[in-house]
């Protein structure tokens, strides 16, 4: 039988034994040769299973970490479960911070096992018992560990299509953690405000799903965080998609020019898509307005801001702003001016590489043809 790690922790051999061990273990696992660094893990644990002394408890929980991370290399979910099981029942009652960090670990990595295994109730299970465990706990990094819990359990129930159950969930995440200004935590706020509202979105209540829009809006309207100015972007044309369905297409607007006010100096090729969105759609609801001379304008704005883009989805958006355009100006008698729209399209967007774009220059084509014609 191996020597035992004892409460006295004065052997001086055993001293230097378990940092040698676990040293060994680590060194074959980070060199590729995980089945012998499991050999090695497991004869530390026989070893440090007793312990009662905190250096060596501790070696107890990283050594059990760790071999639970050499099953998930050898991709033995069910090995893996049982290691972070007995971590979780050997020092889940302890008091040593450094231990209840490695318990907190287990819990979550063990929910999100089970999750990709498809055992929703059994991962929610995983994470009631770290959200409860550590609800009190003032620490960071464990606080972090209960809101990534409730975030992960909402979107199970979501899965599971219980959605207000989902909902719920949201809304506990959110009276816990609202006012945190830690930077992971109020990204996880954000990603709960988001999430809330989709599962309204599902349930198809206006009113409901524009408060949950609000929330964020007036949450982080004051963010300068670019993820965060991304998530703002996308809340706001929901919002104003949901306006626009609901046929309260100036408050719809409202939005979108405000959102193409405040990012319009926004390079980002992400935010890019967001403020194409917005121009289309509010040009959109000026040309169901009979507003034909602010439509114009918008796409004029639209098409200098964006035309010359290689990106094959807005350059689509541009070509349709200009047939578009093109239109509304035939419409008034500016045949001229909407040549030059077509002009445009033939001569400024590229269809070499965007076969899509092909259709617009045949079109384009047509319709200029057409009108020189005349």
């Amino acid at each position: 039988m191996p020597d035992k790690a004892t409460s006295t922790g004065k052997d001086s051999l055993l001293e230097a034994l378990i940092p040698a061990l676990f040293n060994k273990a680590l060194s074959l696992s980070k060199a590729g040769r995980t089945e012998e660094a499991l050999v090695v893990y497991a004869d530390l644990d026989d070893r440090l299973k007793d312990a009662t002394e905190p250096q060596w408890q501790l070696y107890g929980a990283m050594t059990l970490a760790n071999q639970a991370s050499c099953f998930r290399i050898l991709q033995n979910p069910q090995a893996e479960i049982a290691t972070h099981d007995r971590l979780i029942e050997r020092f889940g009652n302890l008091p040593d911070t450094e231990l209840q960090i490695y318990v907190g670990k287990s819990l979550f990595d063990k929910a999100v096992l089970l999750s990709n295994a498809e055992k929703y109730q059994d991962a929610i299970d995983s994470y009631d018992a770290l959200i409860q465990h550590f609800s009190e706990n003032p620490l960071p990094l464990l606080q972090s560990g209960v809101a990534k819990a409730l975030f992960n359990k909402a979107s199970l129930f979501s899965k599971m299509n219980e959605t207000e159950k989902s909902i719920a969930c949201c809304d506990d995440l959110l009276t816990r953690f609202a006012d945190n200004k830690e930077p992971n935590i109020e990204k996880i706020v954000a990603n709960t405000l988001l999430n809330k509202a989709g599962c309204i979105e599902k349930l198809g209540q206006h009113d409901r799903m524009i408060a949950a829009y609000d929330c964020f809006l007036n949450r982080f309207s004051d963010s300068k965080e670019a993820d965060i100015q991304l998530c703002l972007a996308l809340v706001s044309i929901k919002k104003a998609e949901a306006l626009k369905n609901n046929d309260q297409l100036e408050e719809a607007f409202s939005i979108y020019e405000s959102l193409i006010h405040r990012f319009e100096k926004d390079e980002s090729d992400e935010m890019a898509f967001q403020l194409a969105k917005a121009y289309i759609n509010a040009a959109d609801i000026l040309c169901r307005l009979q507003r034909r001379e602010d439509e114009n304008n918008l796409y004029t704005a639209f098409i200098t801001r964006f035309l010359s883009t290689k990106e094959p989805s807005l350059q689509i958006a541009v070509a349709t702003a200009l047939i578009k355009k093109a239109t509304n100006l035939v419409a008034k008698g500016q045949v001229k001016e909407a040549i030059d729209c077509y002009d445009l399209v033939l001569n400024s967007l590229d269809d070499s590489e965007n076969q899509e774009l092909k259709k617009y220059h045949i079109l384009a084509e047509k319709e200029k043809n057409s009108l020189e014609t005349v």
